[in-house]
């Protein structure tokens, strides 16, 4: 499944140690929102696992991904909790540059800076 989202919040990372082989392990998670046509804003958590994914995507609060995510639903003391897991995140709004930021002033054409310069000669 894939989303347009806006990020609103990047939360802490977490970290630990498998109880299979004691690999280690990070995981991110981040606050998405969903605006559906004409309804209110919908918010979501995604948790990216891998501190490499996490990296290359270059998730910023403010920032809108294009987002692919899987949906599955894990049972924990008899009760059940949904988990969105991200494995994909494209910026979609380019972020701005300092070069990008500050205007160019238009620089003249030739024949405009030879127009504008004063001439003696009467013909």
């Amino acid at each position: 499944m894939e989303l347009a989202l806006k990020i609103e919040k990047v939360l802490a990372p977490m970290s630990g140690t498998s109880k299979k082989d004691g690999s280690q392990w990070v995981k991110n998670s981040f606050v998405g929102v969903v605006q559906p046509e004409g309804q209110y804003p919908k918010r979501i958590v995604l948790t990216v696992f891998g501190e490499d994914k996490w990296k290359q995507w270059g998730i910023v609060e403010g920032g809108v991904y294009q987002v692919g995510f899987d949906i599955d639903a894990r049972e924990y003391n008899g009760r059940w909790y949904n988990d969105l897991s991200a494995w994909k995140a494209v910026r979609t709004d380019a972020p701005q540059t300092q070069a990008q930021v500050q205007q160019p002033t238009p620089a003249q054409a030739p024949h405009q800076q030879a127009q504008e310069q004063k001439d003696d000669i009467p013909f």
